[in-house]
């Protein structure tokens, strides 16, 4: 049995929930990384006493406490003292810390300062945990403790594998096993994680799941497909992994390398609305900046010029791709040349806009790679690296490479503009056995040239 740990959040405000608690998170995963059990997490308000009494009763429980929180020069930064009282200590000046302080102090205020507080601390009581956390975690760290994990994921409810997990569990008394269900997941609908400190009972334990499940219900799925993105997709360029996928990419790659070599990251933007099509764009940049840039990879530039009505569930994507990716997304009401303008006026530093067009669009059978916008329009380089892609290959590079997309295309829709000019596909449609109406996933749609089908 490793180490156990117990985690106190301090702090009335996020009792409140005027802020969000991210600190547990991180050291709970960091920790179970070290083969450290969290055993409980708790949150309290900033009273000495209450933090006392719980940090006495985890330090008799756990073998590491941790605190995050109340720790600061106001008056209801009372972590230490509860600490202290915990423990039947005092606080005492510590001139180590009382230093730290003084470097953050704007000089003309540096001999009297309510931040002075912070250098009175526990005896014997280490500071600055959270800051100094990574430099801490060989003193938890048990090499005999180490963790063994897998994730398997099922394109199955939750309810129909659960007599299977549980006779998992019987027969894999060393193993943890836990069961995550997932609503609009486009990938899997549960999650299973695999825990062991023992490698052979965790294999057997996988191994008895998948052959009691069935391979058809297993999704090979990625869970890091993001920060893979750039060996992911120089593999297949190199001939390492998704041969079908070889052709295309590699053609793509080497007009986003090539704009690389004409313009700045700085005068490059991408263009982005949350359909598949400049999904693929967006994942392929990310992928060539981690290639080009591996140890600073910078921020990508991207513009949403904004559509008439458009779905809800479009905007959260938006918003969950800018988060995902770190994007910096600039917002212009369409229609297109209007937001454009707008782009060039407040922005016209970019000169090249990285787009989604492909050849079957409307009025795109001409285009070339690299484009400048018509005669009348604001000038900048359109640069269209899947020009010659159809639907199919879309939705192989989407769905091999565990990319996220935009719910509605799961639910029958396979292009997307407006609300009001906006429709499932009715080549999707059909009948389940009760008579109800379904559409299959917009991946399902085997004649590119009825893509369109629910646009008007």
């Amino acid at each position: 049995m490793g180490r156990t740990c117990g985690i106190i959040i301090i702090g009335d405000e996020v009792l409140r929930g005027q802020i969000a608690d991210t600190n547990s998170f991180f050291m709970c995963r960091r920790l179970f990384c070290l083969g450290v059990t969290v055993a409980r997490v708790t949150v309290l308000p900033d009273v000495v006493q209450d933090i006392a009494e719980e940090v006495s009763r985890f330090s008799s429980k756990y073998d590491i406490v941790i605190t995050s929180g109340g720790i600061g020069p106001t008056h209801d930064d009372v972590t230490y003292e509860g600490v202290a009282c915990a423990f039947q200590r005092s606080l005492e000046y510590n001139k180590e810390v009382a230093e730290v302080v003084r470097q953050h102090i704007p000089r003309d205020h540096r001999d009297d300062h309510p931040a002075y507080k912070m250098a009175y601390i526990p005896q014997g009581i280490p500071a600055y945990l959270e800051r100094a956390f990574h430099y801490l975690e060989k003193l938890f760290y048990d090499p005999s403790s180490k963790m063994f994990v897998r994730n398997v994921f099922f394109l199955e409810e939750e309810n129909n594998i659960t007599g299977t997990l549980n006779d998992l569990v019987c027969q894999s008394p060393r193993v943890i096993v836990g069961s995550y269900p997932e609503v609009n997941n486009c990938y899997y609908r549960t999650k299973v994680t695999l825990q062991s400190q023992d490698e052979d009972d965790l294999n057997q334990a996988e191994t008895f799941l998948k052959s009691s499940v069935g391979q058809q219900v297993i999704v090979d799925y990625d869970v890091n497909s993001n920060s893979k993105a750039g060996q992911r997709i120089y593999d297949i360029v190199e001939l390492r992994g998704e041969p079908h996928l070889t052709g295309p990419v590699t053609e793509a790659v080497k007009v986003i390398e090539d704009c690389f070599n004409r313009y700045t990251v700085e005068e490059i933007c991408v263009s982005f609305n949350g359909g598949k099509d400049c999904m693929v764009i967006l994942h392929l940049l990310h992928g060539a900046l981690m290639h080009r840039f591996p140890e600073n990879t910078p921020a990508i530039q991207a513009v949403y010029i904004t559509c008439a009505n458009p779905f809800d569930e479009l905007e959260k994507f938006i918003d969950d791709t800018v988060d995902r990716y770190k994007l910096n997304l600039w917002r212009y009401n369409g229609p297109i040349k209007q937001g454009l303008e707008q782009l060039t006026i407040q922005k016209p530093h970019i000169k090249a806009i990285l787009m989604g067009t492909r050849s079957t669009d409307p009025y795109s059978q001409d285009l070339k790679a690299f484009q400048m916008t018509d005669s009348g329009w604001p000038q900048v380089m359109r640069v269209m690296p899947i020009l010659t892609w159809n639907y199919q290959i879309v939705w192989e590079f989407l769905r091999s490479l565990s990319v996220h997309y935009c719910v509605l295309y799961d639910h029958g829709y396979t292009s997307l503009g407006g609300q009001h000019n906006t429709a499932k596909n009715p080549h999707l449609c059909y009948h389940d056995e009760a008579g109800n109406k379904n559409w299959y996933p917009a991946y399902f749609l085997k004649d590119s040239a009825l893509e369109r089908t629910g646009r008007t």
